[in-house]
């Protein structure tokens, strides 16, 4: 089942990387909320954008349980505060099977890994799908992509 939603992700970010522009007011669904659904009540934050990706996908996504937040970041990756384009571009995964892979390759979402842990299609030997509480929406997927392709 994983594998299906994977592949659909995928196709979602590939018919979205070259996307530019802001689609309006975005946000991230909630706990009980369609899964599907586009982001919404989150003002004027735009996915291609620092600010705006933080706040749609990694703050409500990726911080929680202490996994990438400020005060105890997993795999010393802090998502959730300022610099983030500055601290992931061009930074190599800490896992040593996976050293030669690039987390962000500015301006190219495909070739980065960071993409590969979200949609589960990295090497299992570099450790598990991101986050590993669940899946992120394919909104919040395109969002991500949209971000990367914009650094």
């Amino acid at each position: 089942m994983r594998a299906g939603v994977l592949q659909g992700v995928a196709l979602v970010v590939l018919a979205f990387a070259g996307c530019g522009g802001d689609d309006g007011p975005a946000g991230p669904s909630g706990p009980g909320e369609d899964a599907g659904a586009p982001l919404a009540d989150a003002g004027p934050a735009s996915c291609a954008t620092e600010e705006g990706v933080r706040a749609l996908v990694f703050a409500p996504s990726c911080a929680g349980s202490a996994c990438h937040d400020a005060s105890r970041p997993r795999a010393g990756l802090d998502l959730v505060t300022p610099g983030l384009s500055e601290r992931i571009q061009g930074v190599r995964s800490v896992h040593a099977a996976c050293e030669d892979q690039l987390l962000v390759v500015p301006g190219d979402a495909p070739a980065s890994f960071f993409m590969e842990k979200l949609l589960g299609t990295h090497d299992t030997s570099c450790g598990d799908p991101m986050p590993n509480r669940g899946e992120l929406t394919p909104e919040q997927v395109r969002c991500v992509a949209e971000w990367i392709g914009s650094l």
